[in-house]
């Protein structure tokens, strides 16, 4: 759940954390939730948390900027066409702990700006007060 520009949000599908394997010899944590607004639409965040290995017991928090790898990504799908905006973390912060049982959980807040199709920024959004807890992460 979180708060978008003071309107309280519930990710209705589970959100789900994977440990990937990167280029190196690390694994990476790719949390994501997804909020379905209609049947054709909904709107995805992603966060990308280099090397978190699993089993250990840890607590990290990162700053949200452009550098960070992650996004919110709005979805619309129609017959025959899906169509996707990506908007990249502008401020912020994520704070990921993982308990002695290997469960997930975590805190994160940020701002996105929205463009027009000349990449003129038209809007801001703010993401505060989210959270997340009891995620397994899957392998």
């Amino acid at each position: 759940m979180a708060s978008v520009n003071g309107v309280q949000t519930e990710f209705m599908a589970p959100v789900t954390a994977r440990s990937v394997q990167n280029t190196g010899s690390g694994y990476d944590l790719e949390i994501q939730g997804e909020n379905r607004i209609n049947n054709d639409s909904s709107v995805r965040i992603r966060f990308i948390i280099p090397d978190f290995t699993k089993g250990t017991t840890k607590k990290v928090t990162h700053t949200l900027n452009t550098n960070f790898n992650g996004n919110v990504i709005e979805w619309m799908s129609t017959p025959g066409s899906t169509q996707g905006k990506f908007h990249f973390f502008q401020q912020g912060t994520l704070t990921v702990e993982q308990d002695a049982n290997g469960y997930l959980k975590g805190s994160f807040s940020f701002v996105y700006f929205l463009f027009d199709k000349q990449a003129n920024k038209i809007g801001e959004v703010t993401v505060s007060n989210g959270q997340f807890s009891d995620i397994i992460i899957e392998r």
